[in-house]
């Protein structure tokens, strides 16, 4: 008996569906096999259809070929518009429905039998135009036509036939159609079917008719847009229809062929109406993928837009459920009950044996206590077979082969091939390699995607082996297996692997794995021992294994050692109740080394100076003196030293590595030759690194003969198993780090910290400078990470006591390691009171045994020690005292050796020195800058008043003192030490504290008054000039002057000097302060204000003001010119008059300069500028020049 005999296939199932065409009748809806993915489907589409409020109106449904999208559509098409819901095949499908989600049958079934609520009409887009809008019009003129409902569209199409029509109902108009047709070579017919099919080519023939009729008028029709149609349509079915449900089927396909030509707006334009219009509008949009993908290789903008389209749409991707194939398949596949009930009795076992194959395989999400024999369906295919059937038709299916033509037609290579081929008296299933048989056509034609390159890899594979893809050899098959895994890509999955092999051919296992073994060594096939799985062989022209070969003995036993650290290193040994008890995470680090490397000292180097513990892989033969080996140990400080005396497999397995190391960094010039070499080097890198992490793993985990423990200088005969090695571990970090603090916080008691935690720790240390309630933990908030911070290092080691009194940290044998670590840091904080400390020092002891601290909480443990002694705490680098900062306590962790520090005992009288500093510039102290360090804030304050001062007051001879000489000299300088400023540099000018206060206060009122001694003499010695009493008011002595003496000369131009003190002369006000006069009349005759001038200033000032004055006093006011002397004179209409005299003189090489540029200028403007333009400018000049401007 045939396999045909004992299982039927349902033929019906071989054509995909077509939502345009099959909602014509009911065959899909009987056919319908419902699974959870198409469940989940319903209750999404439908029952929000139906609402009276949709949440959505607007939706796009993604799937590849074969997840059922269309076949899901037309039927709720069916449901929608209530078609064939009364016979057997809708009884059928509900029956199906109820036995996944009974509640969802009700509701379909309630909404088809209530005849109170009208069904939707269903409109299936045809896409045969670029136009979106012509899709949406012609689709909806089909579909309404076919129900008897008429709408007249504004649109060119519609309305040229009206145009036609109404020429033919005219006897005279329609001949002359007909002889114009005739001339200009027109099928009248063929033109009316052009335009019922809105076809774009009618556009120009029916424009080039009606112009010929019309003696040379264009037809120009109005066109209403989509939403005043799509209204049109909403209304005309509202008595008979819900509303419209649209479904374009192949949008993607659409989007592909016009992705350019499609106007965007008109698909946004569909989805707002289904949102906001009248009725209840539904679009959905069928795609294999996501728009966006559609949309990669055209302009940004355009792209940009089509996501904005696709974010209107609610998007539902098809999930792939990976049992879905299994409730499908059940359907497909129909078992004649006695010959199948015949069949499982004597093949029982074998059956047996390919379900428990496939509940291995993990690939099937079921639950086996719910289901009997859920693979049983599937038969003949074996259930990994009718996986890989899945996945591959969803990667590689098309119209024409897809899951169900496979399973249901009879085409070649099909499973009718199988099942007419088989008999019954042998057990036989589908595998893997007739799967690709049908579907090779299929994954040879998608030249553009990946799977084709795997087809390429088997065809080359195939020459290799000397065969072709009809052979049915076992090699062949297998290469078959091996290319369909690759094409379908799921190696979480699905591996090619030997278990998956052996299982997926209908051939007796020995027989695949030996011809597996046989594609290895023929070097067709090569087998990964890192992914346990092969693949084909890309072997190239050159004997790699030779050349690796030829290379590994020239390496030596030190380069083995120094590339296993280098690049084999990625574990670490834990000593767990070490760290349980201590709350930490330390470790052991490895180091792999010779017998004669433990002889040196630096074994650690690598790990730096404050490493945990070392654990020593010490790569021994068995000439090796273990003797020698335990007493070179004991040089080695905190550490386990692991002997292996059989280490041969390791040592060649990284020589190997070294020599394609090698290889790979000369492969350019064997590349070039053959391409394949990188990759094949690759593969044989790939696993020889799997050798080396075995050789290393076993190493760790096994301990008989061969190994030697080493600690302490002795044999540890105590470990026998990885578990025994932690615990030595655990003993020797007791015994070295003893005294380490307890800090239960994994996130900030390690060397190097997050970047949140480091913020936060920054955020701590910030508020413990401010020094505000350290009670209650410094202000910060609950539970953050700074409170926690703070709690787990100060508080429970009992460094800060908080209000609310928590339990310090306590070892379970009673002991309390932070009181020798407090210990420690008193006796530093002593030290600094008497001499200097270094940083580096105290930092070594935190980091050495018996404390071996952390980095990460060491700011925060430094700052709340010495931050107690704020005010007198000296904290210096390279001589240059630095101020308390969060960055500064960061540094000092992080260059403890740049950095020392002081506490300073001062004495009464010190201290009272420093309050009255701080006093006598108070109004230059930065409070902020007091609380980070004293001193610089009152050096600071003091340096800050000095530059404030004048420059005069700072470069003075004449007018200050010894003392504030002396002062200024010292301010001049820049120090990095302030105590010796304070103490030492300053207090030199007083030679003690109370006469250096008093100095300090007579030289700063000096600094600040200066200027007004200044002004004093200078306004002595201008009422002098002028011959007045030296208490003479200088603006009431400038006034007279003008009024009496100079009004008159004002008409003579003098320089620029007397000009503009004649001009300063004429509008001073008498009550005008002496110092304000002499401010002005200093910037008009030096060019600087009094604050910038120096001593030499004063003597040019006086001698500018005698020269005025005897130029004023030497000129006479004549009623004529001189011999040198022109007059300027302007007068307006209005009668005023300017005049000024001036000596008339040739011009300097300057001023004719200035003249050619003026003259260039106008030159430059040419025609632009007028005469009168020209001279408008030049009178503007002499204007400003006779105000004295």
């Amino acid at each position: 008996m045939l396999y045909s005999d004992l299982i039927r296939q349902e033929t019906e199932y071989t054509y995909s569906a077509n939502v345009q065409f099959d909602i014509e009748n009911d065959k899909k809806l009987a056919r319908f096999i419902p699974n959870e993915t198409t469940i989940e489907l319903f209750r999404e589409y439908f029952i929000d259809i139906i609402r009276a409020n949709p949440n959505h109106h607007s939706r796009i449904l993604y799937g590849s070929y074969g997840t059922g999208k269309s076949h899901f559509l037309t039927v709720l098409s069916l449901l929608l518009s209530k078609a064939f819901t009364d016979g057997v095949a809708f009884d059928t499908f509900l029956t199906r429905v109820n036995e996944y989600d009974p509640n969802l049958a009700q509701d379909i079934n309630a909404f088809v039998k209530d005849e109170t609520r009208k069904p939707f009409l269903i409109v299936p887009i045809v896409f045969d135009f670029e136009d979106f809008d012509r899709c949406i019009y012609f689709s909806l003129t089909k579909k309404l036509s076919s129900i008897g409902i008429s709408v007249r569209f504004k649109t060119f199409y519609t309305q040229a036939l009206e145009q036609l029509s109404r020429w033919k109902e005219d006897e005279e108009s329609l001949n002359r159609l007909k002889s114009t047709c005739e001339k200009e070579k027109i099928n009248l017919s063929d033109l009316e079917k052009s335009l019922t099919a809105f076809d774009s080519k009618a556009e120009s023939v029916f424009n080039r008719l009606f112009n010929k009729m019309t003696f040379g008028i264009n037809f120009v029709c109005e066109v209403s847009n989509l939403t005043e149609s799509l209204t049109q349509v909403t209304e005309a079915i509202s008595s008979q229809y819900s509303g419209m449900v649209f479904i374009f089927d192949e949008f993607g396909r659409y989007i592909e062929d016009n992705i350019k030509k499609i106007k965007v707006r008109s698909v946004q334009d569909l989805a707002e109406y289904c949102d906001h219009g009248n009725g209840n509008n539904h679009i959905i949009l069928v795609s294999h993928k996501e728009i966006s993908l559609y949309t990669q290789r055209i302009s940004k903008t355009l792209s940009n837009e089509w996501k904005k389209i696709e974010g209107r749409y609610k998007a539902t991707p098809i999930n792939d459920k990976r049992d879905q194939c299994l409730s499908l398949i059940k359907s497909v596949l129909i078992k004649e009950e006695k010959p199948w009930a015949a069949f499982k009795q004597k093949y029982n076992s074998e059956l047996q044996a390919i379900y428990n194959e496939a509940l291995d395989f993990h690939g099937f999400l079921i639950d086996v206590a719910r289901h009997e024999n859920p693979f049983e369906g599937g038969f003949p295919l074996h259930p990994i077979s009718l996986y890989a059937l899945d996945k591959l038709s969803k990667k590689v299916a098309q119209n024409e082969r897809t899951f169900f033509t496979y399973l249901a037609s009879r085409e070649e290579n099909s499973l009718y091939r199988f099942l007419t081929t088989h008999e019954d008296d042998a057990f036989s299933f589908v595998g893997i390699d007739e799967i690709y048989d049908y579907f090779e056509l299929s994954i040879k034609s998608l030249q553009s995607d990946a799977s084709y390159e795997w087809y390429k890899k088997l065809q080359t594979a195939l020459s290799k082996n000397k065969s072709n893809s009809y052979d049915n050899t076992p090699e062949v098959r297998i290469l078959k297996v091996i290319a369909t895994i690759g094409v379908i890509n799921d190696s979480s999955v699905l591996v090619a692997n030997k278990k998956t092999i052996t299982s997926v051919i209908n051939l007796p296992k020995d027989i695949v794995a030996n011809s597996i073994d046989a594609l290895c060594e023929k070097k067709i096939l090569k087998y990964s021992g890192s992914y346990d799985r092969y693949d084909f062989f890309d072997s190239s022209i050159y004997d790699v294994d030779k050349m690796i070969a030829e290379e590994s003995v020239l390496v030596k036993d030190e380069r083995v050692i120094k590339t296993l650290n280098e690049d084999f290193i990625n574990f670490v040994l834990y000593p767990h109740q070490y760290n349980n008890e201590y709350k930490i995470s330390r470790v052991f680090v490895p180091v792999f080394a010779l017998p004669a490397d433990l002889s040196r000292r630096n074994l650690g180097n690598p790990y730096g100076k404050y490493y945990d513990g070392l654990l020593v892989f010490v790569l021994g033969n068995e000439d090796t003196n273990t003797e020698q080996v335990v007493q070179d140990s004991a040089n080695i400080d905190r550490s386990i030293v692991v002997l292996n005396t059989d280490t041969k497999a390791l040592k060649d397995a990284v020589k190997q590595y070294i020599a394609i190391c090698y290889l790979e960094s000369q492969k350019a010039k064997y590349t070039a030759k053959d391409p394949s070499f990188e990759k094949e080097l690759q593969y044989y890198k790939d696993e020889v690194c799997e050798l080396v992490f075995r050789n290393i793993v076993s190493w760790k985990q096994t301990y008989d003969d061969t190994f030697v423990i080493v600690s302490d200088g002795a044999i540890d005969t105590t470990v026998t198993s990885y578990a025994d090695l932690t615990a030595l571990a655990s003993k020797i970090m007791a015994t070295v780090y003893s005294q380490t603090l307890i800090v239960n916080n994994e996130l900030i008691n390690k060397n190097v910290i997050s970047g949140s935690i480091a913020s936060a720790k920054k955020n701590a240390l910030r508020e413990m400078l401010r020094g505000e309630a350290p009670n209650q933990y410094y202000g910060l908030s609950l539970l953050s990470p700074e409170y926690i911070s703070v709690r787990s290092v100060l508080a429970k080691n009992g460094f800060i006591t908080p209000e609310v009194p928590v339990a310090t940290n306590v070892l379970t044998n009673g002991n309390t390691p932070q009181t020798a670590l407090n210990n420690c840091l008193q006796n530093y904080i002593e030290r600094a009171q008497n001499e200097e400390v270094e940083f580096g020092d105290l930092y070594a002891e935190l980091k050495s045994a018996p404390y071996g601290l952390r980095d990460g909480y060491l700011s925060l443990l430094l700052a709340n020690a010495l931050l107690q002694y704020k005010k007198s705490l000296i904290i210096s680098s390279h001589g240059s005292e630095q101020e308390l900062t969060v960055e500064l306590f960061e540094d000092i962790v992080k260059r403890p050796d740049d950095f020392s520090f002081t506490i300073a005992s001062w004495t009464k009288k010190e201290l009272d020195y420093l309050d009255a500093l701080e006093q006598l510039f108070s109004d230059y102290v930065d409070p902020n800058n007091l609380s980070k360090n004293r001193l610089k804030a009152i050096y600071e304050a003091m340096f800050s008043h000095y530059k404030n001062a004048s420059k005069f007051a700072r470069t003075t001879q004449e007018y200050v003192t010894a003392e504030t000489k002396a002062y200024r000299k010292l301010l001049e300088k820049s120090y990095s030490s302030y105590s010796d400023f304070v103490f030492k540099k300053l207090k030199a000018i007083g030679g003690s504290y109370e006469a250096t206060l008093a100095a300090i206060k007579t030289i700063k009122l000096e600094l600040e008054s200066v200027i007004n001694e200044l002004c004093v003499d200078l306004a002595h010695s201008i009422c002098t000039l002028f011959n007045y009493e030296t208490n003479t008011s200088l603006a009431l002595l400038l006034s007279k002057k003008y009024r009496n003496e100079w009004v008159a000369k004002r008409q003579k131009s003098f320089d620029y000097c007397t000009n503009a003190f004649l001009e300063f002369a004429s509008t001073v006000g008498e009550s005008e302060l002496d110092c304000n006069v002499i401010a002005s009349l200093s910037k008009s005759l030096t060019g600087f204000e009094l604050m910038y001038w120096n001593d030499s200033h004063k003597a040019e000032f006086l001698d500018k003001l005698k020269d005025i004055k005897d130029k004023l006093d030497s000129y006479e006011v004549k009623n004529y010119l001189g011999e040198t002397e022109t007059r300027m004179t302007l007068k307006t209409s209005d009668g005023q008059e300017k005049s000024v005299v001036f000596d008339r003189s040739d011009l300097s090489p300057l001023s004719q300069t200035i003249k050619n540029k003026i003259n260039a200028t106008f030159n430059n403007y040419g025609m632009s500028v007028t005469y009168d333009d020209k001279v408008q400018v030049l009178l503007s000049l002499i204007e400003d020049l006779m105000e004295g401007n």
